[in-house]
């Protein structure tokens, strides 16, 4: 009897041995998995400012946002185009309406001087004539 208690109690050691390395072999390969888990996780998301992102999805808004900043800019440049354009012709405007004024006041001027000219000969003739008549 004590011979089988003692192999009973060699088993209960072994069992209880053989437990313990089961549950920090458990231990091992939660942690194994966890790792696992965490490397997957890691490989397949990016954090921006903080945030977790999958990298499809940051891949996707990096896109957009580049796109759009793309339109935008041209839009841009675009628009100073036209607003280059309209200078240009709002400056050649202008231009010839400023010309065209000088041509005026200079047709002015003439006129104004020709009429000076024909008044002067209309006030010698009547000049003239007064002192035809008094003669």
């Amino acid at each position: 009897m004590k011979a089988q208690k003692r192999l009973v109690a060699q088993g209960q050691q072994n069992i209880s041995k053989l437990e313990a390395d089961l549950q920090a072999l458990q231990l091992t390969m939660t942690k194994e998995r966890e790792g696992v888990a965490q490397f997957v996780y890691d490989s397949t998301h990016i954090s921006v400012l903080g945030i977790p992102l999958k990298k499809s999805l940051f891949l996707f808004l990096m896109a957009g946002i580049v796109t759009l900043l793309f339109f935008t800019v041209s839009g841009l440049i675009t628009k100073m185009k036209l607003a280059q354009t309209d200078a240009k012709e709002k400056t050649v405007i202008a231009d010839l309406t400023f010309q065209e004024f000088e041509d005026f006041k200079k047709k002015a001027m003439e006129k104004q001087i020709k009429l000076a000219r024909e008044l002067q000969n209309e006030r010698n003739k009547l000049a003239d004539l007064k002192q035809n008549l008094a003669h």
